[in-house]
């Protein structure tokens, strides 16, 4: 019986297949150097918003122009933490916080989890959320707007 009310699949040419999963529509997305990132659209109960797909589209070549701004950002919120734990603001951590010396090196220790597009106070946007292994209790997004990063926010 609740199969009736079930939106059927979403096909794009370009991104593949969508599924309505709660309030968002769901597939994959390549960002290099990530594959196979879940992907979730807003939209409404038969397909994902057109903009969203518009700017899913453009997504993997947005995110190759940013990546160096988005890999500072999280270089620069480790420092905090680092400082943070020295300081003992944080507690006693379960393991010690991996040595990353520079912003290339955060990769290792940084695991994409999805990328969200929907609008944010009125505006496109993309959020990509990152776990990341020295503070297991966020998730950090990175989002960006009109192809360009414009912040690191926590606990997304």
């Amino acid at each position: 019986m609740f199969g009736l009310f079930k939106s059927a699949p979403f096909i794009d040419d370009a991104l593949g297949t969508f599924n309505k999963q709660w309030r968002y529509w769901v597939g994959t997305v390549d960002l290099s150097p990530h594959s196979n990132l879940e992907l979730r659209l807003h939209g409404d109960r038969t397909s994902p918003d057109t903009s969203a797909l518009s700017l899913a589209r453009e997504l993997p070549n947005w995110y190759t122009s940013q990546i160096n701004q988005i890999e500072t950002a999280l270089y620069e919120y480790f420092l905090e933490y680092a400082e943070a734990t020295a300081q003992g603001d944080l507690g006693e951590l379960n393991e010690p916080l991996p040595q990353i010396s520079d912003a290339k090196q955060i990769w290792p220790h940084v695991y994409p989890s999805y990328a969200l597009i929907e609008p944010m106070q009125g505006i496109p946007t993309v959020e990509v959320a990152y776990r990341v292994g020295w503070d297991e209790e966020h998730t950090l997004g990175a989002r960006l707007q009109n192809g360009c990063f414009i912040e690191l926010c926590g606990s997304v």
